[in-house]
């Protein structure tokens, strides 16, 4: 999600409703650090937070094709204090880690993490140290980054005890298009502002399955373009 953080007035933006996990069913033969895994896992909730216009057009060239104070206001306040995950692109178009917020970047760039101060690289997640987690659990304007080779390595990372007890336990996707792609079918929410104009871009967010998420709220806004804050729950 190309995203440009700026100081933007409220103008009563209603945030949307809280979401619960999705339900996992717990093997009756597993173990008790199967079970206790698995309940960790379900009790976690994965969302995208996006705006697309209606031609899913979400960037082009690293940028916004828009400007609308009302959708970074949301995004600010949606996310403060919590895990978000991104690419490699999405993160370099901010320019500089959202404060108080965990940046987890994906990228299989090994020299990517000499481009950020005193980023941690992590190939291997289950081999987090007591001292890297510490760092990473310490909320402050700047921001820790961590990078991670996927998807799964980010998500495994989300799972440690001492990271989601500092942040929360709804961790946000922002983008881009082929994180979005990749982690459509995983979530369990979706904060999508709806651009109603279409646009040129190089970004896209993928289309929404109706048989897997129902919109749940919705608040039209009038603007120039106009645009709908909606949230999809996964059915």
């Amino acid at each position: 999600m190309p995203f440009n953080p700026i100081k933007g007035k409220n103008n009563n933006v209603t945030p949307a409703k809280p979401v619960t996990p999705a339900t996992t069913v717990i093997p009756a033969k597993a173990g008790i650090q199967e079970k206790e895994k698995i309940k960790l896992i379900m009790n976690l909730i994965y969302s995208h937070i996006c705006a697309a216009a209606e031609n899913n057009t979400i960037g082009l060239k690293g940028k916004l094709p828009w400007n609308i104070p009302e959708d970074l206001q949301f995004f600010k306040e949606k996310t403060q204090r919590k895990i978000l995950i991104m690419g490699r692109k999405t993160f370099e178009s901010l320019g500089t880690p959202l404060p108080y917020r965990l940046n987890i970047v994906i990228t299989r760039n090994k020299d990517f993490q000499s481009k950020i101060h005193g980023s941690i690289r992590l190939d291997d997640t289950s081999r987090i140290s007591k001292e890297e987690i510490k760092t990473l659990t310490t909320v402050k304007k700047s921001s820790p980054v961590v990078i991670c080779p996927s998807v799964k390595e980010a998500m495994n990372l989300c799972r440690q005890n001492e990271i989601h007890q500092q942040y929360g336990k709804e961790i946000f996707i922002i983008g881009g298009g082929e994180i979005y792609k990749q982690t459509l079918p995983l979530v369990h929410c979706i904060y999508l502002t709806r651009i109603h104009q279409t646009y040129e871009g190089d970004a896209f967010y993928p289309e929404i399955p109706d048989k897997d998420f129902q919109e749940v709220d919705r608040k039209d806004c009038k603007g120039n373009p106009s645009y709908s804050f909606i949230t999809y729950k996964r059915v």
